[in-house]
């Protein structure tokens, strides 16, 4: 009977010490996932901002493939001194069509276009000047007679 005892004994320490090691590897176990889990989460918000700029773009990119429809014009100065030449810019409107040239009448007031190939022409006061398709600047000289200041309203 004693030698039954010591291999209980034997097996209890055993079984211990099994023990003691499975609740170690278990609390470094959960250590880790822990850590590993704080680490996604840092990584997935860090990743949101980008995916979701992405997909805005691309849905940006979906939504201006229609054909644009809105011209906009600008100029390289709003002051331009007499007879000083000037450039004006249109954005290419993607639709079947030609591009004109007009302004308003004034006394006193003539405007020039550099148009077609580098040729200085006169705009008539009140006429339309046809341009084509494919321009999408126009060089123009204003010239007033009569007054320092005059406002020059044009048409594209």
């Amino acid at each position: 009977m004693r030698h039954i005892i010591s291999f209980l004994s034997f097996t209890m320490e055993q079984n211990t010490e099994r023990s003691a090691a499975m609740k170690t590897f278990a609390i470094v176990g959960f250590v880790a996932l822990i850590i590993f889990l704080v680490w996604l989460a840092v990584a997935i918000v860090s990743f949101l901002p980008s995916a979701f700029s992405s997909l805005a773009s691309l849905a940006d990119s979906i939504y201006n493939r229609q054909n644009t429809s809105e011209l906009v014009v600008s100029t390289e100065a709003n002051i331009v001194a007499n007879g000083d030449t000037f450039t004006i810019n249109w954005t290419n409107v993607k639709q079947p069509g030609t591009y004109t040239f007009s302004y308003v009448c004034d006394s006193g007031v003539s405007v020039d276009i550099r148009f077609p190939a580098n040729q200085i022409t006169a705009v008539p006061c009140g006429e339309t000047i046809e341009l084509g398709d494919s321009i999408s600047s126009l060089e123009v000289m204003v010239q007033a007679e009569r007054l320092r200041f005059t406002d020059v309203a044009y048409a594209i």
